[in-house]
């Protein structure tokens, strides 16, 4: 009677530390899945800031430079890309526009070119800017800093002020004098013209002998950082 009773003492404590262990089993389980949520939004959210912290960044820049021209930033959420500047003529009249699009990502997703085509399209804009930090790893020259799709209507640049400012300044100058030939030349015409200048010698030049004295000076930085 003892050794039986002492079986089903046995058995019931058995039962209820495997019960114990199984509860904090569960409440191990639950609050693990609640951390990885919370980090998850955490790192979204950081993604996010980073990425509106860039935005903000470059249209400041982009203000400054241009202050004759009309930055709009289009509403988060909304479809197309970050900011439109129209370019202004001295009279103060729109005479084209220019898409520009932030990327802070350590990937580049080659969906964003046909992406911003489409807003070029539906925006009725002349150029599109992609400025990101993560750059294309297939087609993208190391040695320049930048590159044009869709024969001269989407570019890419890397995420530095000086290559922005030229490519933007480059493209501005353009639109300009387009306009001030519009009445003469049609529009596939200058689109060829764009694509001529932006992959023309001359201008492959500025921009690589541009991007390499920027690159001296990132890594003549690390060199000071790691002494």
């Amino acid at each position: 009677i003892k050794a039986n009773a002492k079986l089903e003492a046995d058995k019931a404590n058995k039962e209820i530390i495997d019960k114990i262990k199984k509860d904090k089993e569960i409440a191990d389980r639950r609050m693990k899945n609640k951390i990885d949520e919370m980090q998850r939004q955490i790192d979204q959210k950081s993604t996010e800031v980073q990425g509106e912290v860039q935005e903000e960044l470059i249209e400041e820049f982009i203000s400054n430079k241009f202050p004759n021209d009309q930055l709009d930033t289009i509403k988060k959420g909304a479809n197309g890309a970050d900011s439109i500047l129209t370019v202004m003529s001295s009279n103060s009249e729109p005479i084209g526009k220019i898409l520009i699009e932030s990327k802070n990502t350590k990937d580049f997703s080659q969906p964003w070119i046909p992406k911003l085509l489409t807003d070029l399209k539906n925006s009725s804009a002349d150029v599109g800017i992609i400025i990101t930090k993560a750059l294309p790893k297939t087609d993208f020259p190391s040695n320049i800093g930048y590159k044009p799709y869709e024969g001269g209507l989407v570019c890419v640049v890397e995420f530095k002020y000086p290559l922005v400012h030229m490519l933007l300044e480059m493209i501005r100058s353009k639109i300009i004098l387009s306009k001030k030939n519009k009445d003469t030349t049609n529009i596939p015409d200058e689109l060829n013209k764009l694509w001529d200048l932006i992959t023309g010698p001359k201008f492959v030049t500025q921009f690589r002998l541009l991007y390499n004295n920027l690159k001296k000076i990132d890594d003549a930085s690390k060199k000071i950082d790691s002494t």
